[in-house]
Formats: structure tokens, sequence, C-alpha cells
């Protein structure tokens, strides 16, 4: 678990799939009431409807959690969008959340489609 944050505790398979995509929750230490929700595999049009059926499972009581996407190996349009909703549905909870790990890839299309969401409005 040398990914994950020092101190977790144990982790969850919350989804993995048929498509090469797996979402797991890995608990740190109850003090600090976080959650690292760590992507493997490809988060695309296919695979983000899964993602977004597991959202509302991986938040619970935390206070903060960490989207962890270290091992997130592909990322298309309706995959970042997943990941932004799930991060609203998490602030929206009254947990704090952030992203680690993302690939220079993966970070780009994040920030095209933050800087694309802030010229709509």
């Amino acid at each position: 678990m040398s990914v994950y944050e020092p101190g977790a505790r144990s982790a969850t398979t919350v989804w993995r799939s048929e498509y090469s995509f797996r979402l797991d929750v890995v608990s740190a230490d109850d003090a600090d009431s976080s959650l690292t929700v760590a992507f493997h595999g490809d988060l695309d049009a296919i695979t983000a409807r899964l993602l977004e059926r597991a959202a509302p499972l991986v938040v619970g009581d935390a206070e903060n959690v960490v989207l962890d996407l270290t091992h997130l190996e592909l990322v298309d349009m309706t995959g970042v969008r997943e990941i932004q909703r799930m991060e609203r549905h998490i602030r929206d909870s009254g947990a704090e959340t952030s992203i680690l790990g993302a690939r220079p890839e993966v970070q780009q299309m994040l920030d095209l489609s933050r800087r694309s969401a802030s010229r709509a409005r």
C-alpha cells in the first residue's frame, strides 16, 4: 500500500469492471477522518458511467477525500467530467477534496476542462 497515504489501514474495492477500471477506497487513521479514492485503469465513456454510480458510496463521514489518479492510465473528456462530478459531490457533502498523482496528460485534460468551464460562465 505504499502508493497510498502513510498509515492507511484498509482498502476496499468499491467498483471493479470488466472494462479494466477499478476504484479503491483506502481509509486512513480514524483520527483525521480522511479517505483516499484510488483510480486504476481507464476512465472513458464506458467506465465513466460506472463511476457515476460508485461516487455516492465513497464519501461517508470523511472530512477530507483525496482522489489519487496515480494509476489512472487513460482518461477522456467523459471521464474528466465524472472526476469533476465526484469532486462536486464530495464538496457538497461537506468534505474537502484534492487530486493527487495525475499523470501530465491526465492533468492537462483536467486543466483544459476547467478552463473551458470558466469561459462558459
